[in-house]
């Protein structure tokens, strides 16, 4: 379709080049119209105003929409999930670090009112064993960053929530920190104590197995590095280990509550079963070094007997 224009707008030669040849009649025309000045230079203002506001309407209707930012972003997606643990259910947000400096703890509340069913009046989170209370605070503000692991406490029946005695409270508190203190170790730990297992015995079947070159001056060098890596590692890991330990240690169970007991020593045995493994995988090297040494000593003596 042919965009309509009045006649005013060709009123100006400089208009010629950009319209059908077809037009140049009425253009004519127009010129010699201008020697009677029936079209004044206010009429060229007027079609000039005219030509600007139509292409403002133009490109206002095919101009696209801005976009807000969502949660499900590149960016956001490849971040770890932020995890909200409520019991045994486990929900998880992907937020990325820009997300977690414009939501505040509020509208995390809404957010997890929505999931859960757990009125907001009725519900505390707990992250890093502090509960954060203020809800216009952003959650950067309490140290949280995608992948962390957020406790949700509260019940569906707002009422029964709170009907529970201090006692009651200061129990289930007891029991989410050896949640906390178990699902921290299990991120920061349990796949460290599996690399380490592994590189002990590609260690093992490098610089230890029968077809290994132990008498290369390179090679030699090239294993005190390796072994150097390995057993930094292991000290890492085991310090790691041992501050959760400690830190399950340390929280006392009051008298007569024999779940809490329970629930402590299962955290405890699980993080020694973790120390276990990777002083095994220690020791296997020790060993090999050990008897390697005694073949080394056995055949010095053997060949100066002869």
């Amino acid at each position: 379709m042919v965009p309509y224009f009045s006649q005013e707008c060709f009123t100006r030669s400089s208009f010629l080049p950009i319209f059908h040849p077809i037009l140049l009649f009425p253009l004519l025309f127009s010129q010699l119209l201008i020697s009677s000045q029936l079209f004044k230079i206010t009429s060229l203002i007027d079609c000039s105003t005219s030509l600007v506001l139509i292409s403002g309407l133009l490109l206002s209707l095919f101009k696209s929409p801005t976009k807000k930012p969502s949660a499900s972003s590149s960016k956001s997606m490849s971040s770890p999930p932020l995890i909200l643990a409520w019991g045994k259910e486990r929900y998880q947000f992907r937020w990325s670090e820009d997300d977690l400096r414009q939501i505040t703890l509020g509208q995390l509340k809404e957010v997890c009112r929505e999931a859960t069913g757990v009125p907001v009046s009725a519900m505390k989170l707990i992250f890093s064993g502090a509960t954060m209370k203020d809800d216009s605070s952003p959650l950067i503000y309490y140290g949280v960053y995608p992948g962390s692991v957020m406790r949700l406490v509260g019940s569906k029946s707002g009422d029964s929530a709170s009907q529970l005695s201090n006692e009651e409270l200061e129990q289930q508190a007891l029991i989410e920190k050896l949640d906390e203190i178990i699902t921290e170790t299990t991120d920061l730990a349990l796949q460290k104590v599996r690399d380490f297992i592994l590189n002990i015995q590609m260690y093992i079947d490098q610089f230890h197995g029968e077809e290994s070159l132990n008498h290369d001056f390179e090679i030699k060098s090239i294993k005190q590095k390796e072994r150097k890596i390995l057993f930094d590692t292991y000290l890492y890991i085991n310090e790691i280990l041992m501050k959760r330990l400690l830190m399950a240690d340390a929280i006392i169970s009051p008298p007569g509550l024999d779940h809490i007991r329970t629930h402590r020593r299962k955290v405890v045995r699980q993080i020694q079963e973790w120390m276990n493994q990777i002083d095994e995988a220690k020791k296997r090297v020790l060993d090999l070094e050990e008897s390697e040494k005694l073949e080394l000593i056995e055949a010095r003596i053997s060949k100066n007997k002869m």
